[in-house]
């Protein structure tokens, strides 16, 4: 009868190692199908959203580079808009005219026969893409309520970034340099922009030590070489 017993308790505990290993398995397999190389909070992140987000250039560029970004930086885009959308969201609302609004300026600058291509690369839709263009712009309207909206620029600081940025690289460009007065909206614009950049980056760094962010970058090296390094 004891050894009855013992083997059933054998057989249980065999089954649930193998129903535990079988899920972790399942797991597995799951994110190498899908490509997930993060997870935000409980957001995924695959290896198509920035392949497409390099693809068509619809990452933020709150840090104003100019140069295209890597993978890896794109990467960090997507979880920075993700995390601010998943914690500051509110009852802001994204409308179809603002998608087709969107889909047409990401588009524009685009052949179309590289339209196409893009298209039959990633087997999306337009509609499809117009999904992660919903994300871009809710995540760009929450920045503007919370900074772009509300920051200002004093004359002061119009002066300085005048004095300091505008004549030295107008000087580099080997170009005559306008009076400030005459764009003193165009130096306002900067300063402000460069304000907002600032409190973004600050923000962003508040949220990431509140998140939960897992990286699975190791997965694909020929994407993301600089976070293996």
């Amino acid at each position: 009868m004891l050894r009855r017993i013992g083997i059933l308790i054998i057989c249980f505990l065999a089954g649930s190692a193998i129903v535990h290993s079988s899920r972790k398995a399942t797991i597995y397999v799951q994110e190498t199908i899908d490509g997930i190389v993060a997870i935000v909070n409980d957001d995924v992140v695959t290896l198509t959203d920035v392949r497409l987000a390099k693809a068509f250039g619809f990452y933020d560029n709150h840090k104003g580079e100019t140069e295209e970004l890597s993978y890896q930086d794109i990467l960090e885009r997507t979880i920075e808009r993700k995390l601010i959308i998943g914690l500051a969201r509110q009852d802001l609302t994204v409308t179809t005219e603002e998608v087709s609004a969107w889909l047409l300026a990401t588009t524009n600058n685009m052949e179309e026969e590289t339209i196409r291509r893009q298209f039959e690369t990633f087997d999306i839709t337009e509609e499809e893409l117009g999904a992660y263009g919903e994300e871009v712009l809710l995540y760009q309207k929450i920045i503007d309520q919370r900074f772009s909206l509300t920051v200002t620029a004093s004359l002061s600081e119009i002066e300085v970034y005048y004095n300091q940025t505008y004549l030295p690289e107008q000087q580099a460009r080997g170009e005559q340099p306008v009076p400030m007065m005459q764009i003193l909206e165009e130096i306002e614009g900067a300063v402000k922009a460069h304000k907002s950049r600032n409190l973004v980056g600050e923000w962003i760094q508040n949220l990431r030590r509140q998140a939960e962010i897992q990286l699975y970058t190791e997965r694909y090296p020929e994407y993301f070489k600089l976070l293996n390094n």
